[in-house]
């Protein structure tokens, strides 16, 4: 941080933005957006404890990078379930998956991966929205709406569900520990 203050104070005749960027973002986040970048980073030098919001900055961009990756991972779940790829799907679940349905049942990763591979569950139509993230350490909580359309057992399904999956990091793979999908009614 000093030495970057110092190279800021070198170049007051010639701001060369690169160098600036992190004050620039800090100043941003600390000050509004109503300075200049200059004055920003002027005043970023000023400010003691900078290198604490620095860190949180640092923190912000691994908190994103694992959401994108928990959101990817989802990505390819969502796929491999609607093409009952079994074999991505496997991959995805961790160990002690558990699904806890809008009924109070609860689902096995075992009885869960024999419904995907059923020839008595067919999805006509599968779509996720509404996502949201939500973090702490190694666990990211996605909120989403799911709606799906086929038949099981040939019974009717058609969902429209609010769903939580728990993703944990198990090494550098995010895995689905939990689902829990709450049939959404009309008022």
């Amino acid at each position: 941080m000093k030495r970057s203050c110092e190279l800021w104070r070198k170049e007051m005749n010639f701001v060369n933005l690169t160098s600036i960027l992190p004050f620039i973002v800090a100043g941003l986040l600390s000050f509004g957006a109503v300075a200049d970048p200059v004055t920003i980073a002027r005043r970023s030098c000023e400010t003691p404890g900078l290198s604490g919001i620095q860190s949180r900055l640092t923190s912000n961009r691994r908190t994103q990078k694992q959401r994108d990756d928990v959101l990817q991972t989802l990505k390819k779940y969502d796929e491999a379930w609607n093409k009952k790829d079994l074999a991505t799907v496997d991959k995805i679940l961790a160990a002690d998956y558990v699904y806890f349905s809008s009924t109070g049942s609860i689902t096995s990763r075992e009885k869960t991966l024999k419904l995907l591979v059923s020839p008595k569950y067919i999805l006509t139509s599968a779509e996720r929205s509404e996502i949201r993230t939500f973090r702490t350490g190694d666990t990211v909580i996605v909120s989403s709406r799911w709606k799906g359309k086929g038949t099981f057992n040939d019974e009717v399904i058609n969902d429209d569900q609010r769903c939580s999956l728990v993703f944990i990091k198990q090494g550098k793979l995010w895995t689905l520990l939990s689902e829990h999908c709450t049939q959404i009614v009309s008022k």
